[in-house]
């Protein structure tokens, strides 16, 4: 793939993930019995609350930012290219299969309602930014493991 046309997939999937901020993303029974939706934006800001319940799906977040820099302008290693790609397609196929979100900082969770438009374009920006990531990573030149060569002394 030319780079003209990774960098203007960068910008659509950045493009993605910025209008997942602004649309409401999920309803559980707290919001419905408030009458609102969370926006992208308030799961963003307080995501990180769920690190400690341990629920690592806010770090999609930085890690899409990470990857699309890598395919913007490399200088990332292979691996961690790898890790962080891994990273992403096992966070797009755990929220599909997602049934509760954690509801405060006590650590109790709450069933998931409705997915509104936010949630799914998320889910397709870290889709989007899998898979550039994994045309990158075909793309590098430098090898995960060492050569025969470098074994021998």
């Amino acid at each position: 793939m030319k780079a003209a046309t990774q960098r203007l997939l960068v910008l659509l999937t950045l493009a993605v993930w910025i209008a997942s901020l602004c649309f409401q993303t999920l309803t559980t029974s707290f919001f419905s019995q408030n009458g609102d939706a969370p926006l992208g934006w308030t799961l963003l800001e307080w995501g990180w609350t769920g690190l400690l319940a341990g629920y690592l799906d806010w770090l999609a977040n930085p890690i899409l930012l990470v990857v699309l820099m890598w395919v913007w302008i490399g200088g990332l290693h292979r691996t961690i290219g790898l890790a962080m790609i891994v990273f992403l397609f096992l966070t797009v196929i755990a929220n599909l299969t997602r049934s509760e979100i954690l509801a405060n900082e006590a650590g109790s969770t709450e069933p998931i309602t409705h997915w509104y438009a936010g949630f799914y374009l998320w889910l397709v920006s870290l889709g989007l930014a899998a898979i550039l990531g994994a045309v990158r990573f075909k793309q590098s030149s430098k090898s995960i493991l060492p050569s025969r060569n470098e074994f021998k002394a």
